[in-house]
């Protein structure tokens, strides 16, 4: 987002909304996966 926020279009620079519309739209598939990653931790299941 901030190359485009550094980015002017005729002259005028790119909102806030845009740079964040267009940084959206080249991000990498793997970013664009979503979701939150998984974490190993306890097993809170598991009965003492």
């Amino acid at each position: 987002m901030d190359w485009f926020l550094e980015q002017q279009i005729e002259g005028e620079p790119m909102s806030n909304k845009l740079a964040d519309a267009m940084a959206t739209l080249v991000r990498l598939p793997s970013a664009q996966r979503g979701g939150a990653k998984r974490v190993l931790g306890p097993n809170l299941r598991q009965r003492g």
